[in-house]
């Protein structure tokens, strides 16, 4: 019996149902490589919240560095220079029996003496504050409303909810300096002779708000060098996110300014070592 031929297009239709088979089996492979990127993907958006985290650690250690350094220096001032300056005045004052001339340039130099050695117990305490760390950051910001009040010019009042707030020494300081920039910060750029702290404590953690009515700005341009605050407060943001904490700044140009600084009482806990030993 003779075999009878098929048409062309019969031809063409047992062609592509010959063809789906293969069609259906080449989308496996291709399913699989998404499957691999996604997981490529994950893993590599997973690294680099590590790295992050990593960073932000070391961002942490090189500020307590800093800040055990700083504690040095002011220590060797006060008990090193500070003390040789105080015996020199007594030394001087001693010498004061000559003659008139002689009377009256001790009595300059003295003077000289006594201005370095206020000078250098200013330093110390700008540098590491022993207020901070012998009584605390309430007791250590009301003593920078002094400094600000001396050397800047502008007048400060801070305002405690009175609850307690056990911050360790690295909280401790990294919200005081941040602080003390802050007003800085509104000192040179505000244009307003008043400034005012909040400080109060929520669910585990410390909040510290700086406030003015000064002319305001446009947070935006923060990460302009020649904006308001140069590179210290997003260096401020840094450190703070640095141990689990987090700084928001809101402002409106000729509408003051509200920075709030906050801070848990205990550090989170910290990512493995960036490079293994």
């Amino acid at each position: 019996m003779a075999r009878t031929r098929k048409r062309p297009k019969e031809r063409k239709a047992a062609a592509r149902r010959r063809r789906r088979p293969g069609v259906r089996e080449g989308k496996s492979p291709l399913k699989q490589t998404k499957q691999e990127l996604q997981r490529k993907l994950a893993a590599l958006e997973q690294d680099v919240e590590t790295r992050t985290a990593q960073l932000r650690q070391l961002i942490f250690e090189l500020s307590m560095t800093e800040d055990r350094e700083r504690r040095a220096v002011a220590l060797d001032l006060h008990d090193h220079l500070g003390q040789l300056l105080s015996v020199a005045n007594v030394k001087l004052a001693a010498l004061r029996a000559g003659g008139a001339a002689s009377a009256n340039a001790l009595a300059e130099l003295s003077d000289l003496l006594m201005q370095a050695e206020r000078v250098v117990r200013s330093l110390a305490f700008q540098i590491s504050p022993p207020v901070l760390y012998e009584l605390g950051l309430v007791p250590a910001l009301e003593w920078l409303t002094e400094e600000m009040k001396t050397v800047y010019g502008i007048t400060v009042t801070v305002h405690d909810d009175g609850k307690p707030k056990p911050l360790g020494e690295a909280i401790r300081s990294i919200l005081f300096r941040a602080a003390r920039e802050l007003l800085i910060n509104v000192s040179k750029h505000a244009k307003v002779g008043t400034a005012r702290i909040d400080v109060h404590r929520s669910d585990g953690s410390v909040e510290v708000t700086i406030s003015d009515a000064g002319v305001g700005f446009d947070p935006a341009g923060l990460s302009v060098p020649s904006a308001r605050g140069g590179f210290g407060l997003p260096s401020v943001r840094e450190r703070l996110a640095a141990i689990g904490g987090e700084f928001t700044i809101q402002s409106v140009p000729g509408d003051g300014t509200v920075a709030r600084l906050r801070a848990p009482f205990a550090l989170a806990p910290q990512p493995p070592p960036m490079f293994a030993p």
